[in-house]
């Protein structure tokens, strides 16, 4: 389910500053979430399964890109 892997990646992200480890578990949306089942019963966040993780993807790329900007 890509919206596990956003929320992990998410906690991340925002809680914890870890943005390589983020930009990982937004990968694993797009690539396990692209192998979700039809059938399944739970709901679905259609944006977390390609829109979302690839909008972070670029924001955690951005900030490890330019970290000397954000660090004081």
């Amino acid at each position: 389910m890509a919206e596990f892997w956003c929320l992990a990646g998410d906690a991340q992200y925002y809680l914890l500053k870890k943005y390589d480890k983020a930009r990982h578990l937004y990968d694993n949306a797009i690539i396990l979430g692209s192998q979700r089942k039809q059938d399944d019963a739970w709901p679905m966040d259609i944006s977390k399964y390609q829109e979302y993780p690839e909008k972070m993807i670029k924001s955690c790329d951005d900030i490890v890109n330019n970290k000397s900007y954000f660090v004081k």
